[in-house]
Parts: C-alpha cells; sequence; structure tokens
C-alpha cells in the first residue's frame, strides 16, 4: 500500500482474512465494535486501536457502541458524569480522550490527544478521575475542563497518525477513504489489523437515539446506540 498499490494490499489483508465486508455500514460499525471489545479484552484497551475514516457522526457512534457492548457486560459503573451540550454520559471504566490542552495546577499540563481511562466518578461534585496512558499519572477532569474529554475508544484515521499498538481495527470505505488514510489504518499494528467494510456505503448517526439516559431506569432495557443508525 505504501508502494501507491492499496488495491493489491486489501487482496493481502482478505486473503489473511482481516478485512470483512458487511451489508451495510451499519452493521461494519457493529461488526468493528464488537471485535475491538474482544480484543481489547485480551490485550488492554490501551493496546487495541478503533478507527474509521468516516465522518465525526461515525466515530461517535461508534464511542457509543462500544460503551453500550460493556455496559450490557456489566465492565461500567451506573456512576457516570453527562458531558455538557448534550453530549453523552461517562461512566466509571470508560476511556477518554482530551480534544484539548488542560491545565493541571503543580503538574504538566494533558496535551491534547491523550487517553486514559475513568478509575472514579464523583457524582455530587461532577468529577471524572482519569489514569492517563504511558505515563499512569492521575488527574481530575471538573468544572470548566469537563468540556475537555470526550469517550475515547474510536477516533478518527488521522489522530492515529504516529501511533503504534497492537492491534488495529478500521472502518473503512467512506466518503473519504483515499490511499494515505487506508496506509494509516493498516500500519498502525504490530499485529494483524482488522477492517471492516460496508458493501453500500453511507451512514447518518441520529443523535437522540444513540445517547442513552446518564442513569437509565433500571426496570427498562437500555437503549442500543446500533438501533441510531441509518444507511443512506
Amino acid at each position: 500500500m505504501r508502494d501507491g498499490d492499496p488495491a493489491l494490499a486489501m487482496a493481502h489483508y482478505r486473503d489473511r482474512g482481516d478485512l470483512r465486508f458487511a451489508p451495510t455500514r451499519t452493521e461494519a460499525v457493529d461488526t468493528a465494535a464488537r471485535r475491538y471489545v474482544d480484543l481489547a479484552r485480551e490485550c488492554g484497551y490501551g493496546q487495541v486501536a478503533l478507527m474509521t475514516d468516516a465522518s465525526n457522526h461515525e466515530v461517535e457512534a461508534l464511542n457509543l457502541r462500544v460503551q453500550h457492548l460493556r455496559l450490557q457486560a456489566g465492565e461500567l459503573s451506573d456512576r457516570c458524569v453527562q458531558l455538557p451540550e448534550a453530549g453523552p454520559a461517562v461512566r466509571e471504566g470508560d476511556r477518554v480522550i482530551w480534544t484539548r490542552s488542560q491545565p493541571v495546577p503543580g503538574q504538566a499540563r494533558v496535551e491534547n490527544g491523550v487517553r486514559g481511562s475513568v478509575t472514579q466518578v464523583d457524582e455530587q461534585r461532577q468529577q471524572l478521575h482519569v489514569r492517563l496512558d504511558g505515563s499512569g499519572r492521575h488527574v481530575t477532569v471538573a468544572d470548566e475542563h469537563i468540556d475537555a474529554v470526550a469517550l475515547g475508544y474510536a477516533s478518527h484515521v488521522y489522530r492515529q497518525q504516529g501511533a503504534t499498538v497492537e492491534r488495529a481495527i478500521a472502518v473503512t470505505g467512506g466518503w473519504q477513504t483515499s490511499r494515505e488514510s487506508a496506509y494509516v489504518q493498516a500500519s498502525r499494528a504490530r499485529g494483524h489489523g482488522v477492517a471492516c467494510r460496508a458493501r453500500r456505503a453511507g451512514l447518518r448517526a441520529r443523535r437522540r437515539a444513540c445517547r442513552p439516559a446518564c442513569r437509565p431506569d433500571a426496570s427498562q432495557p437500555r437503549p442500543d446506540p446500533i438501533a441510531g443508525l441509518s444507511d443512506a
């Protein structure tokens, strides 16, 4: 692929069983999210990348789908903080990413793009306590900085440039797919990567259907964010 022949490279991945087709974009998102969760349980969430070369809506759909699967499996707490501007609920156990830098009194600031795991949620103070990847440093996210983080399971392919992980999952074939983005997707993992592609591209994310309430009624089934996706 680096030599300019993505078709040959994709054929290689297909023959190796690492290129998977889904009937629709919605099913490609679901397949990628499920495979990501399985691999992350095996390798650790910090060692598996989940990427898309499509829109921010699809990044959000992937993040919500992974969160939903983990919530169903009992891996996340019901304790949560709702992000501003109708953002999703971030739960104890979730992965987050900084979308802008955050100053930390007496310490180095947290830079844009850093990821970490939420170790504790203080609902009363509306605070997230996060352990940063790499350094293991613990920081608190609260007040005017709460909007500096977002769910951090999935990201756009260009946020993964320069990163190397053990395994990588990519949803590809979107309207932004290019030779360059395909190369980034295919070269992030030291081990095998998996590409999920829809036979019929196009996806809309309906935010109102994707975002479950912070504390859902225990007597009602939790909403499934994948139901908020439709092919266009």
